[in-house]
C-alpha cells in the first residue's frame, strides 16, 4: 500500500477481528512509529486493550510473562476474562533471544503478528523475528522488496505466504477518495 493509504489503520482493522483469542504482535521500525501505533491502537482496539511495550525506553522483560502465559499455556478462561493483549516492539527487540523465547511456545492459533516496514525485517540482523510462528500474520510496506537483497526479500514473501502481495496505490488511493467525496456530495 503506498504511503498515506491507510497501512496502520487497516492493520488494526483486520487484527480486531481475532484480537480476543489471540494475543497481537505488532513489530514497528521506530520508537517514533511506536508512538503513532500507540495512538492508533487505542482508537481502533478500544481503550480496554492490554499493551506492553517492549523496546528499550520499558521495562518489558518483568511483564512480559504475566502477558503471554495465558496464551502459552492455551487458557481459554483466562483468555476470555482479559481485554485484547498487544505486544509492540521494535525489529531489534523482537529478533532479540530474549524476546523470541518469551513468546516462543505460544501455539500458532493464539497468536498474530503485524510487521510494519516489512522490507526492515529481511535483513540478516532482523530476520530472526520470523521465527515467531504466527498463526496470522500481516506485513506492511510501500515498497515490499529489499533493494540488492532478492535472499532478504524471499524469505519475506515465504514467510507471508509465498504470495504476491496486495497493492493499492497512490492513483487507486486517489482515486477512492474521489469516488467516496463524490458520492457523498450526492
Amino acid at each position: 500500500m503506498a504511503t498515506g493509504t491507510g497501512k496502520t489503520y487497516t492493520a488494526l482493522r483486520a487484527a480486531r477481528l481475532q484480537a480476543d483469542t489471540r494475543l497481537t504482535i505488532i513489530v514497528v521500525p521506530t520508537k517514533v512509529l511506536i508512538d503513532q501505533w500507540l495512538d492508533e491502537l487505542v482508537d481502533v482496539l478500544g481503550e480496554e486493550t492490554e499493551i506492553l511495550e517492549c523496546t528499550g525506553r520499558e521495562n518489558w522483560r518483568e511483564q512480559i510473562l504475566e502477558v503471554v502465559d495465558p496464551f502459552r499455556l492455551g487458557d481459554l478462561d483466562q483468555i476470555a476474562t482479559r481485554e485484547r493483549t498487544v505486544l509492540i516492539t521494535t525489529p531489534h527487540t523482537a529478533s532479540s533471544d530474549a524476546f523470541r523465547r518469551a513468546v516462543r511456545h505460544i501455539p500458532e492459533n493464539r497468536l498474530q503478528m503485524i510487521i510494519d516496514e516489512v522490507h526492515n525485517i529481511g535483513s540478516e540482523q532482523f530476520r530472526k523475528t520470523l521465527e515467531i510462528n504466527a498463526g496470522r500474520r500481516l506485513g506492511l510496506s510501500a515498497t515490499p522488496n529489499r533493494q540488492w537483497d532478492e535472499e532478504g526479500t524471499k524469505i519475506i514473501y515465504e514467510y507471508f505466504g509465498g504470495q504476491d502481495p496486495f497493492r493499492f496505490t497512490t492513483e487507486e488511493a486517489i482515486k477512492n477518495l474521489k469516488e467516496r467525496f463524490e458520492g457523498d456530495k450526492k
